[in-house]
């Protein structure tokens, strides 16, 4: 999963050699699209929203189960996982 930057375009390669097929991410410049595709790696982009509700998901239950109280807002769609 990528946010913000997408890291350096050799990274593509050594994700393949590594087995990974797929990367989730909000966005992708077109060099980083271009050594996916040369190391058959899929790119699904995610969008920001979704992205941002998928992953601060995880760590809002972290937080709640330390007795943090959480509110949802700004288009945070709240998933609770056990």
């Amino acid at each position: 999963m990528t946010g913000g930057t997408g890291g350096s375009e050799d990274a593509y390669a050594k994700l393949a050699v590594a087995g990974v097929g797929t990367v989730i991410g909000m966005h992708i410049g077109e060099k980083h699209r271009k050594e996916a595709e040369k190391n058959h790696i899929n790119v699904v982009i995610a969008g920001h929203m979704a992205s941002d509700s998928l992953g601060i998901n995880l760590l809002l239950d972290n937080l709640e189960k330390k007795g943090v109280e959480v509110a949802p807002c700004a288009g945070l769609i709240r998933v609770k996982r056990s």
